[in-house]
């Protein structure tokens, strides 16, 4: 935790204060990060912009959904703490990771409802890439490749799918994985 705070220290260092004290004090054994109060923080900002991005995709609006989910899936690209390790560190970039799936599996039902089917082959592509085991992005990625009228490339995203989870978890694809599957016929 010291190594971390002491790259906060001379981060905070460089940032032109508004006369105030510090931006980063201690005070009987914990850390305050002051900020102003117009301050934006990009982990608290990805939740809200997923749910602004799924909300429009359900309402049928995906011109809506594309610049929430755009900033969550940009907000997830980053690395949280590199360098650092720690099960709380862990677990906000498992929550990252998740977020930034969500994020991606948004941008390809906007692009696929815009008919960019390139566009929405490479955000499932990406979302499987962080997550091998989402069903939901291998669906969108066949429907994507379906949409662009490449339904080898469908098939076969299925049936990597398939071999993923049958070699490492025993189970079939689910049934809304096989009727995809299907729609490729």
């Amino acid at each position: 935790m010291s190594a971390l705070i002491s790259r906060l220290k001379a981060l905070f260092a460089t940032v032109p204060t508004d006369g105030s004290d510090s931006w980063l004090a201690s005070a009987a054994g914990e850390y305050i990060l002051r900020l102003p109060p117009e301050t934006w923080i990009d982990l608290e900002a990805t939740g809200p912009a997923i749910d602004q991005a799924e909300g429009a995709l359900r309402a049928g609006r995906p011109e809506k959904a594309w610049a929430s989910a755009n900033v969550a899936a940009t907000i997830g690209k980053r690395r949280f703490l590199p360098g650092f390790d720690g099960e709380w560190i862990e677990s906000i970039r498992d929550r990252l990771d998740r977020q930034h799936v969500s994020a991606l599996e948004c941008l390809a039902h906007v692009w696929l409802e815009r008919g960019e089917t390139g566009a929405a082959i490479e955000a499932a592509s990406q979302a499987i890439a962080v997550d091998s085991y989402r069903e939901t992005s291998y669906q969108l990625l066949m429907r994507a490749y379906a949409a662009a009228g490449n339904r080898a490339e469908g098939v076969l995203a299925y049936k990597r799918l398939q071999k993923l989870l049958r070699e490492d978890l025993g189970i079939e694809p689910s049934p809304e994985s096989e009727a995809a599957y299907r729609r490729l016929g």
